[in-house]
């Protein structure tokens, strides 16, 4: 006799959930021996092959199978399980998911006893360990009309789930509604329904599941709803699309979503089923789809619109409909339809929309006051992005009471710093160590020394204060027993960690608001501003860690790939001041190791070459590697480095890998272009600022931003020069513009004024003299000499400049680069409103002024 059920689990890097998973299916009522257990390794490189290996060895009814190429989504293997499927009905589950005791019993025994295709139930949220939540809008989605009022939509499912034991439907004529159900894993097929149509998985794109469903759905004679939750997904995987098995780009994953709803269009027009497809299902998706736009800070203007090209026909498709968006897209969607890329770079720029989830008052980013304790480098990171707050052990309370902080941020601290030591915002690093053995935990002795720091989240509990712990310990440090920090980070309600391939090490131990948080640099210090020539060295700043002996290999063949080229290498030792032979560089290189430069004094070290070194001990994770290498960019120096996934997946061919090269020959490399590249990638989308904002998106803390402002000011000599002038303006790609026209003529001034112009403004000497007053500080202004045109990406090149200079600096775009100069020619320069009077005094002959510029 046969199996009864055929589960079929894609699995990748789930080393973690594997036996949990099994664990689900062994207590399943039907009886374990009745289901066939179909694992498809989608090529991991964890222990998952091993791990299923073992269990197929140990059961008879478990079967391993193994993919020749990584696939990326759960497509392929699903479509390689189904074929080696040999039981009539077929069931998916995830690893990471778990099926309730009697799911597969109460499924097998409906569907066997009946002529339907598919027996749905329900499914259901697991929340901090095994606590289910059902929530109402799966099934508002599936068995109400989508154009009602969400109201009105829960009264009538609220008349559903009064007699709702069991409802059956002959096909989807006689519930379109049911389009809104798209949960694969509480369904069980018939294996010869799925077959006789051609039903299977799209292969590497995300949303293949939607597409399934939508086949099977649209194909069914026969489907059969049961009110019971039929199994349980942990929160820490909520993505409508199952998220993929690997890691995969932001444009990629909008991309391969697109593709999937113009699959399922083309289905439904093949079973003509357009208008219900549209109502109720994909204007849905299309709102999941603007969802993830709005909170996305990861997509360039180039794929943004590509991303527009691609949905336009899609949103063009439902605003011609019946539906409607959310009212919160609808100047998102207008903007999308008229394909106006720059508005929407906007919005990706902008955090438009914000989940509150504390009572407090919105405040500008720099405004918010945060609780930390921090390590000095931390310290001196974060610092400058928000009103940081030192907490110490010994004054905790009193301090907590009179600042009254909107966050606490700790990180997984070894000494923390003191308030005497930092000057300026930069922590300097001394022998005050207030939290030195307060943060992690000793898993060897068992000393918990942790009191205060919890007596400070019972009190960040009791009032309301979001609590972060940040583990940059991640992966090596994970296991360490010695000074732990895994149990410390499970009591605070956000964990961020360094290396997203643990987080499912996290989910494990029962916590699920856990997310990545790369390292990035702090321009105020790490920055291109050159102050002398550089050399041709290169230079390490780094540390000898003998107990990694893959690192230390590494280091070996690159110092000796240096020393044999045309370079000098100068290693400044960051761990000279301690006396441990594991921290040593052996003495071959002791001619070239120089003593430790404190943190504040890095950035010297950083811009004293063109070329630097970084070594990663950790190669395989996405999202953790070296803070230097950041650091490196925005310095504007070329970045040597042994390979890293997470590197390479940020950077590209951007950084070159001194293990893919035989020898140490960089005469064919155009670094200038490459750190051209690399340094407004990183002050773009790598700084503190960008990460202290996503952590508050993360969070659904709700703030504000503070735009810059551009006024553009020309001067007119006659009527002829005015569309020159305005082709001028709109050539200016920014957003938040406004063109300011001198006219020296009274009576032409007068004519222009009759006139409306978007955006442009005519003004005369007194309007001119008095703008400064009319103006804040977010505003800036540049003269323009129309006989010099501006490089395309100026405006918005120079504007990252200044989120590190001085607003009494301008920027000017010109030779030597990165260099400050003073000047007294004041057009084509970007210059915040404060010196718009000095300037004037200048261009009308008051007085000149010489004003430093920033050449870029």
């Amino acid at each position: 006799m046969g199996f009864k059920v055929s589960i079929i689990i894609p699995v990748f890097n789930v080393e973690f959930y594997i036996e949990s998973c099994i664990l689900s299916l062994q207590n399943q009522t039907i009886g374990f021996e009745n289901l066939e257990i179909i694992f498809i390794d989608d090529c991991s490189t964890d222990n998952t092959s091993i791990i299923i290996e073992y269990y197929a060895k140990k059961y008879k009814n478990i079967r391993a199978i193994y993919c020749n190429e990584n696939s990326g989504v759960a497509g392929k293997p699903r479509n390689i399980g189904m074929v080696n499927a040999t039981s009539d009905y077929i069931m998916f589950i995830d690893p990471d998911d778990t099926f309730s005791k009697d799911a597969c019993e109460v499924l097998y025994d409906k569907i066997s006893k009946s002529k339907v295709d598919v027996v749905s139930g329900l499914h259901s949220k697991k929340i901090h360990g095994d606590t289910d939540i059902i929530f109402p809008g799966l099934l508002i989605s599936t068995f109400t009309n989508p154009n009602d009022s969400w109201q009105i939509r829960k009264k009538q499912l609220a008349e559903y789930l009064k007699d709702f034991d069991e409802l059956y439907f002959e096909s989807l004529d006689e519930m379109p509604y049911l389009l809104g159900n798209f949960a694969i894993m509480s369904k069980i097929y018939r294996k010869s329904f799925l077959f006789s149509n051609n039903i299977n998985f799209p292969e590497e794109i995300p949303g293949e599941d939607s597409v399934f469903l939508l086949n099977v759905f649209l194909n069914a004679k026969g489907i059969i709803f049961i009110n019971k939750i039929i199994f349980s997904y942990y929160t820490s995987r909520d993505d409508e699309d199952n998220a993929s098995l690997t890691h995969q780009s932001d444009l990629s994953r909008n991309l391969g979503r697109l593709k999937a709803y113009k699959m399922m269009l083309k289905l439904s027009k093949d079973h003509d089923k357009l208008d219900e497809f549209v109502n109720y299902l994909l204007c849905g998706k299309m709102n999941y789809f603007l969802n993830q736009y709005v909170n996305n800070k990861n997509l360039s203007k180039k794929e943004i619109s590509i991303i527009i090209n691609e949905s336009y026909d899609l949103f063009t498709l439902i605003n011609n409909s019946n539906c409607k968006f959310d009212s919160d897209y609808k100047k998102l969607v207008e903007l999308i339809i008229d394909k106006n890329v720059d508005e929407l770079y906007k919005y990706s720029e902008n955090d438009v929309f914000h989940i509150v989830t504390n009572n407090h008052e919105t405040k500008y980013i720099k405004d918010i006051k945060v609780a930390v304790i921090m390590d000095p480098f931390t310290y001196t990171s974060y610092s400058n992005e928000f009103e940081d707050i030192i907490i110490e052990p010994s004054s905790w309370l009193e301090t907590f009471e009179n600042e009254k902080p909107d966050l606490f941020f700790c990180e997984s601290a070894y000494s923390g710093v003191n308030k005497k030591s930092v000057i300026n915002g930069v922590a300097i690093e001394d022998n005050i160590t207030p939290w030195q053995g307060k943060i992690g935990l000793n898993l060897i002795s068992g000393n918990d020394n942790r009191k205060i720091l919890f007596d400070i989240l019972n009190y960040c509990n009791n009032h309301n204060i979001p609590t972060i712990f940040w583990n940059k310990e991640d992966p090596t440090s994970f296991d360490i027993k010695q000074y732990n920090f895994i149990d410390t980070s499970l009591h605070f309600d956000y964990i961020f960690t360094t290396d997203e391939e643990t987080i499912p090490r996290y989910n494990a131990r029962g916590h699920d608001n856990v997310y990545p948080l790369l390292f990035a640099s702090q321009i105020k210090l790490f920055n291109p501003i050159e102050y002398k020539k550089r050399t041709n060295d290169i230079i390490f700043a780094g540390s000898w860690y003998n107990q990694f002996s893959e690192r230390s290999n590494v280091m070996r063949e690159f110092f000796n790939k240096i020393i044999n080229s045309d370079y000098n290498l100068k290693i400044y030792d960051r761990a000279s001041e301690i006396n441990s032979i594991n921290r040593k560089f052996p003495k071959e290189y002791s001619r070239y190791v120089f003593p430790k430069v404190h943190f504040d004094k890095m950035p010297s070290v950083y811009k004293e070459s063109k070329i630097s070194l970084n070594i990663n001990t950790v190669t395989n994770s996405y999202t953790m590697f070296a803070r230097r290498v950041f650091e490196l960019m925005s310095s504007n120096t070329l970045v040597l480095s042994n390979y890293s996934k997470g590197i390479f997946d940020l950077f590209k061919d951007n950084v070159i890998y001194l293990d893919k090269l035989s020898s140490l020959n960089l005469d064919k490399i155009d670094i200038e272009n490459i750190c051209e590249n690399n340094l407004y990638d990183v002050l773009e989308n790598h700084t503190y600022y960008n990460r202290f904002k996503y952590i508050l998106n993360i969070i659904g803390f709700k703030f504000k931003e503070e735009n810059n402002n551009l006024i553009i000011i020309y001067g007119l000599n006659n009527k002829n020069e005015l569309e020159i002038i305005l082709n001028d303006f709109e050539s200016i790609k920014y957003v938040n513009k406004t063109c300011l026209i001198y006219v020296k003529d009274n009576n032409l001034l007068n004519s222009l004024n009759e006139r409306f112009i978007e955006d442009v403004k005519f003004i005369g000497i007194k309007e001119l003299i008095m703008i400064s007053e009319e103006f804040n500080q977010s505003y800036f202004f540049i003269i323009r000499d129309l006989f010099h045109p501006l490089e395309k990406d100026f405006i918005r090149r120079a504007f990252l400049h200044y989120n590190y200079l001085d607003k009494n600096i301008g920027v000017k775009q010109g030779n030597p680069k990165y260099n400050l100069a003073k000047t007294i020619e004041y057009k084509n320069i970007l210059f915040n409103i404060e010196l718009l009077d000095k300037v004037l005094e200048g261009l009308l002959k008051y007085r000149l002024n010489k004003l430093t510029i920033l050449n870029i």
